[in-house]
């Protein structure tokens, strides 16, 4: 129960001139969705809250949301068992109205990216800035403990046929419907290319920002634009995670790192501490070099001036990357010298909200 409403009980609107909304941890019911103003709501942000599923359905049902011009929903990291079901009520949620002009989603579930995105095209006239990124739960298990752990899926839930239908003929991916200025996207880099290549003929996009959470460096401890410092290298530990569709994904390599323990130099004084001022400039890894040089260049997305990876919702993490479009020759001719870990970048500031939502957590739940 909250503000006193149940299922049962009358159904006041508590907050009738409330233009911006944003719960975290908050349990929600089904009967606040006629306790708020939607006449006058322009923006709210769900964050890891009981009984979403229930207001937004009944939200969508009620025809309420017409005036919403910005969307952000986090679900519970996979805790709740029915967060499977978490995109049908996404997907009927966003079919219910048009207007909206910015869409952040963070959620688990089994479904295909496209079809969602299939909705997410029903604001296609509006819609300016759009994250997407899609999580999974795993199940880490040792001899004291047991664990869910939520980590990013690689290929954001693309399945195999559809990449192949998408790359062969881009007007099918219905992203291609869109007008961007801002997209975030939770994929490796190799993966990018055919869902980016409706962009190609357009000259909206202007950020594109390459998600990558906390969770994944944790667990693999392989930042996607950047080898790791040599302190980190000591301890890596290479796994091929899941995509979406269950298959592993080869994204990092010994050979490709250049590792090789018995030949480290790392300092064990050093081997927890990845701070910039007690390990080595990073570089970038090939896979990342390779798609920013497509990306920047002549059969790449003309309109993009900034590319951005890594994670800008925890301000310590230490292996960002910002690439900025080359208008004068600087760098190799296609983008600047990279801007690396915690540097100050004039440019990233402009959208610094932007790369910040969907915040998402690592560890969900844990028995000693």
């Amino acid at each position: 129960r909250l503000f006193g409403l149940t299922a049962q009980s009358p159904q006041p609107i508590i907050f009738p001139s409330i233009s911006t909304l944003s719960l975290t941890g908050v349990p929600l019911t089904a009967a606040m969705a006629h306790a708020l103003g939607f006449n006058t709501l322009r923006s709210l942000t769900i964050r890891d809250c009981l009984g979403w599923r229930e207001f937004l359905t009944r939200v969508a049902e009620s025809g309420l949301p017409a005036q919403l011009k910005a969307f952000q929903i986090c679900d519970r990291d996979g805790q709740d068992p029915e967060s499977g079901l978490g995109h049908t009520v996404i997907a009927d949620f966003l079919s219910a109205f048009e207007g909206l002009e910015e869409l952040f989603i963070s959620h688990h579930g089994p479904e295909h990216a496209l079809e969602l995105w299939r909705r997410v095209a029903h604001h296609r006239a509006t819609l300016k800035n759009f994250v997407y990124h899609r999580r999974a739960v795993s199940l880490e298990q040792a001899s004291s403990y047991r664990s869910l752990y939520s980590h990013d899926v690689l290929d954001l839930g693309v399945l195999p046929e559809d990449v192949c239908r998408i790359e062969v003929d881009p007007l099918k991916n219905p992203l291609a419907a869109l007008d961007l200025n801002f997209m975030g996207l939770c994929c490796v880099p190799q993966r990018l290319k055919p869902i980016l290549l409706p962009f190609t003929s357009k000259t909206s996009l202007k950020v594109l920002h390459i998600r990558q959470s906390r969770s994944m460096l944790d667990a693999f401890d392989v930042p996607w634009a950047l080898f790791p410092s040599r302190s980190r290298r000591s301890r890596l530990r290479l796994a091929s995670p899941q995509s979406g569709s269950g298959n592993p994904i080869e994204w990092a390599s010994e050979e490709a790192d250049g590792l090789d323990s018995a030949n480290s130099t790392a300092d064990p004084k050093d081997a927890d501490d990845p701070s910039p001022e007690k390990s080595e400039e990073p570089k970038l890894r090939p896979e990342f070099r390779q798609f920013a040089e497509w990306v920047f260049g002549p059969h790449g997305i003309r309109s993009l001036q900034l590319l951005v990876c890594g994670n800008y919702a925890n301000n310590n993490w230490p292996y960002r990357v910002v690439l900025e479009r080359s208008t004068g020759g600087e760098g190799n001719g296609l983008f600047r010298d990279p801007i690396l870990r915690l540097q100050r970048s004039e440019a990233v500031e402009a959208y610094r909200d932007l790369l910040g939502v969907c915040p998402v957590r690592n560890w969900i739940g844990s028995r000693v």
